[in-house]
């Protein structure tokens, strides 16, 4: 919703009950002016003015992003405030209860607790503040200090005033209550006026692709190449006024955007917009009669996109790029800054100065108010710099962090070797990612020369020569690994899962087998043990060792929901037992609150080897939600074709024969 520039809260107005004192809450949201149409995020209590009531502080996620709702309601009623001190417990006593006990009609108790942070992001004040109806005293303070046994009590407390109570004294001193000094003037927030314009400098300036446009004779052009200048790219339409009236002054200046080594490519995007031959027609008539002295052409839908794309990453709101639009672009190729709607050419020039100055200053540049970056005070190094770029997804900037490491002298000392073959370990995950597996190959030996005797980087290596189709060499590291530490259970259990995965089932099998000797107990290694029978075809044997680990362990949940897979979706009727597949799936669900997708996707498949298809129908439908909302695509996908299995009345049956 966000990205799409929708609400949270959808312009829905705050709420605000109050307690009657019964079982039921009134809505006083329009009786006490707080139903706001603010996009709320948090509320701090505290007696501002101080005047013995409390107002609020609201903070909220758009403008305005602060308000104070000062309350002034004369109601004739009576107020404490206390401010605690610990001793022996921490010394803003967070934590500490704190009971007031009143006379009067119907004697009560009234209780507090001091918290630290009581909201979303926020804290109110450290003031606890008790409100206290006409016609009651105060009998006793007692508080219950944190990691104290009884209480300690205050008799000296009296009421409508501010008092400090410090943890053993036994005796509450009246607070001086200072003036509020601060004077607030309440201001209406402007709304600010449309615009068809936008100038949006990057913090982060973004690489650009290496892009290709048509020119007007049909010819394939580079849009930047190595050594070119500052470049500006904008996108017209023939169609577009403010396009045309956008060149004609860039034409009109050339003298002068010429002399700053700017380049500007203006780049028509008639031929993907639906236009046809027309429009292509049009844009090329305007090209001959304005005779613009920078080069032109017509973009093309793959660089569209890449423009597209680098807009989005830069601005989480994802809306089509209006015309015109511009992307400044420095001598490194890396984009600056994105107009939306026309630039001027005085803005162009002093964009073009800021390009020349530190990155603070063009960093200044990105906020439209004033202040100071705190990045100085923060020590990122190139590590953590990749890492940061690789789960945000920009793979090409984290090589380069760690090409930085890379660059320097052979480490000697133990930690700056240890920091190396984190950087080889995550350039290998890389290119993993990107199916690389020969460059894979060489971080994981870069990695492995550094410290010939990690058994990981063997075992990563291995992995790395198998996706590369060199399975001799991958098992040379296998074996490597497991002569390294031959007796322990764990590094054979991480051999064996990766032999499974590479399809050995038999050696993953031999190897948790092994581990098993050591560990008779293990209920992971057990289970990886069946997970590999099955997926040899082994069903029987996967069916007992679930079984033995069902028997020494009754809360495993994921021997549970595996052994109801294979209970309701064998092919061999031998193998199938639907009513105690759905025993264990049921309980699986239960225990995980039904908000695992693969755990329901067992249900609904248990629901339907026992016939009952609208269960299992509404079952698969919840997972969907469920893995879809969480983003596992490939699951969702899955769930969807099984649903249909159900909606036609047929359970789901496992291939008879499985291939490795």
């Amino acid at each position: 919703m966000i990205t799409r520039g929708r609400s949270f809260s959808g312009r829905e107005r705050n709420c605000v009950f109050l307690n009657t004192g019964g079982e039921r809450f009134a809505d006083v949201s329009a009786a006490t002016g707080l139903d706001l149409i603010d996009d709320g995020r948090a509320v701090a209590l505290v007696d501002w003015d101080h005047d013995g009531d409390l107002d609020i502080w609201i903070a909220n996620r758009t403008g305005p992003r602060v308000r104070l709702l000062r309350n002034d309601q004369q109601s004739g009623n009576h107020f404490l405030a206390l401010r605690l001190q610990g001793t022996t417990c921490n010394r803003d006593a967070i934590g500490a209860r704190v009971e007031l006990f009143l006379t009067g009609e119907g004697n009560r108790k009234v209780v507090r607790t001091l918290t630290a942070g009581d909201g979303f992001v926020s804290q109110s004040s450290k003031w606890l503040h008790f409100g206290i109806a006409r016609g009651r005293t105060i009998e006793r303070v007692a508080v219950h200090w944190p990691g104290q046994k009884t209480a300690e009590e205050f008799r000296d407390v009296l009421i409508d005033g501010r008092w400090h109570i410090v943890q053993g004294t036994g005796t509450a001193v009246a607070a001086q209550q200072q003036p509020r000094d601060v004077k607030l003037t309440p201001s209406q927030p402007a709304v600010p006026a449309s615009t068809d314009k936008a100038r949006i400098v990057l913090t982060a300036p973004l690489a650009l692709d290496k892009l290709e446009y048509e020119d007007f004779s049909g010819q394939r052009q580079p849009l930047r190449q190595d050594g070119d200048g500052p470049m500006l790219i904008t996108l017209w339409a023939s169609w577009c006024r403010p396009c045309r009236k956008e060149l004609k002054e860039f034409s009109d200046a050339y003298e002068k955007l010429s002399a700053r080594h700017l380049r500007i490519v203006a780049l028509c995007t008639e031929a993907i917009e639906g236009s046809g031959a027309a429009g292509l027609s049009a844009a090329r008539s305007y090209v001959e009669d304005s005779r613009f002295p920078f080069s032109m052409g017509i973009a093309t839908g793959e660089l569209l996109r890449s423009l597209t794309l680098l807009h989005h990453a830069a601005i989480r709101r994802e809306r089509p790029l209006p015309l015109p639009s511009s992307f400044l672009v420095d001598r490194q190729g890396r984009v600056m800054a994105i107009y939306k709607g026309s630039v001027s050419v005085e803005q162009l020039m002093r964009e073009l100065d800021h390009l020349k100055s530190p990155p603070d200053d063009m960093l200044a540049e990105a906020f439209p108010f004033a202040g100071r970056s705190a990045m100085s005070r923060f020590s990122v190094d190139a590590l953590g710099s990749a890492q940061a770029y690789r789960d945000g997804g920009y793979l090409d900037d984290a090589r380069a962090e760690l090409a930085k490491m890379f660059s320097g002298p052979a480490p000697q000392s133990a930690p700056a070797k240890r920091r190396r073959i984190q950087a080889y370990h995550l350039l290998g995950q890389i290119e993993r990612e990107q199916k690389r597996y020969d460059r894979m190959v060489g971080a994981y030996q870069k990695a492995l020369q550094l410290l010939p005797s990690d058994p990981s980087l063997h075992i990563a290596l291995a992995v790395a020569l198998s996706k590369n189709g060199q399975p001799e060499k991958a098992e040379e590291h296998f074996r490597a690994a497991l002569a390294s530490t031959p007796e322990s259970p764990q590094l054979m259990m991480m051999v064996g899962r990766n032999y499974v995965q590479l399809g050995k089932f038999d050696r993953g099998i031999e190897l948790y087998r092994s581990a098993l000797e050591r560990l008779p107990k293990s209920d992971a290694i057990r289970i990886d043990l069946a997970f590999a029978l099955d997926s040899k075809g082994d069903v029987s044997a996967a069916i007992e060792q679930y079984q033995r680990v069902l028997k020494q362990n009754a809360n495993s949940l994921d021997a549970a929901n595996n052994l109801a897979w294979l209970y309701a979706t064998q092919s061999d009727a031998n193998h199938r037992n639907a009513a105690e597949a759905l025993k264990l799936a049921r309980q699986a669900c239960k225990t995980t609150e039904h908000q695992r997708p693969g755990y329901l996707d067992t249900l609904a498949a248990a629901h339907a080897a026992n016939g009952d298809f609208s269960a299992a129908v509404k079952v698969a439908r919840d997972a969907i939600l469920l893995a879809g909302g969480s983003g596992q695509q490939q699951l969702t996908e899955i769930l969807q074709a099984r649903l249909q299995l159900y909606l036609a009345k047929k359970p789901y049956r496992e291939p008879a024969a499985r291939e490795p």
